[in-house]
């Protein structure tokens, strides 16, 4: 089960070069062979999702010389900021494995799918460079905004899947069932919950009288569901798949943060969804992700302001806010800004 985390982006139009029809990551890199894997009962595709697309990521990063396979129950059992089996987030997910690292699998082996339960965070690897304190991270590099399809795929063409979620409803299971290699287009039923998974590619495929483009995805109901695992969603549909790609740069080393106080102005003024660009070290971003405040809220105070420099720039930012109906007590939260290599901001928010 996905947690989901309301998210707000500032918005911005590139152009980027021609992607091929298709791709199947599967077939580009023979070097990088994908295991499907199996959440089981626990509603941990959060972390499967993450964890499988970092696994492909260091491959592919490697050409195939580095092929781990990582452990979701890590992250279930020492992600604090996310619920276990009762769901997460892959932001948040990668802000933990950008912190502290992620076990093997051979370290901690998957039990949760039989129990439905989490299990305890310890440090069960022999070889340190395999604890969660020290061993892979990504570099803050972990959250994009799909602007359009295209840069989805480039993407996944020059450094491997990424994660997306979509709502499941009562359908989603029925159709594969009677159509294993088919492309889910639409939803029919109730609504069962949100899932995340990771797309490895896409395609397009005549049905009928029409051309449907799809995007091709590894899930982690085992390789019973669907195509061996694996399955089609059209581009064009209505359970919100491809509105966000989330994705983390793999790093075998973490380099320290670099963390850098940064002043606010409050007399500047940046509109919700206004296209911004910005420099690296431009506190005028800062100033930005205050105004990406939810409507119903009002700020009081800043209650701290910092960045960190790696390979980009994230903004760690902790507000005070009020709502602007009613009698409630003032409540913190916390945005968490990335600023991308082409120094765009996104801005997710969550309260803390």
């Amino acid at each position: 089960m996905l947690k989901i985390v309301p998210v707000l982006l500032l918005t911005f139009t590139l152009v980027w070069a021609q992607n091929p029809e298709s791709y199947d990551f599967r077939t580009a890199h023979t070097e990088c062979p994908i295991t499907v894997l199996n959440q089981g009962q626990c509603g941990s595709c959060w972390a499967f999702s993450a964890i499988q697309q970092l696994n492909l990521r260091f491959c592919r990063q490697t050409n195939g010389s580095f092929n781990p396979l990582l452990s979701p129950q890590h992250l279930i059992n020492c992600d604090k900021l996310d619920n276990g089996c009762n769901g997460g987030n892959i932001l948040s997910a990668y802000e933990h494995i950008e912190q502290h690292g992620v076990d093997k699998e051979e370290c901690t082996p998957y039990t949760s799918g039989l129990t439905g339960k989490d299990g305890n965070c310890t440090n069960q690897c022999s070889d340190q460079k395999f604890s969660y304190t020290l061993s892979y991270v990504t570099d803050g590099n972990y959250m994009k905004p799909v602007v359009e399809a295209e840069r989805v795929k480039e993407e996944i063409m020059n450094h491997g899947p990424v994660s997306m979620s979509f709502a499941v409803y009562t359908d989603f299971k029925e159709f594969f069932i009677h159509n294993p290699k088919g492309i889910y287009t639409s939803k029919n039923g109730t609504l069962r919950g949100y899932h995340s998974v990771a797309v490895i590619g896409w395609g397009k495929e005549v049905v009928g009288n029409s051309s449907i483009e799809y995007w091709l995805v590894c899930n982690s109901w085992s390789s019973n569901f669907g195509d061996g695992g694996f399955f089609k969603i059209a581009f064009e549909n209505d359970v919100e798949f491809g509105r966000i790609a989330e994705f983390g740069t793999p790093s075998i080393n973490k380099p320290p943060p670099n963390a850098v106080p940064k002043p606010i102005k409050k007399n500047n003024s940046v509109q919700v969804g206004q296209p911004i660009k910005v420099s690296r070290l431009d506190e005028d971003v800062l100033q930005a992700a205050l105004q990406m405040m939810p409507d119903d809220m009002v700020l009081l105070d800043v209650i701290s302001a910092t960045t960190q420099v790696v390979n980009g720039i994230r903004y760690d930012l902790r507000v005070k806010a009020i709502p602007k109906s009613g009698n409630n007590e003032p409540k913190a939260l916390r945005l968490i800004g990335t600023s991308d290599f082409q120094n765009n901001l996104v801005v997710s928010k969550r309260s803390q």
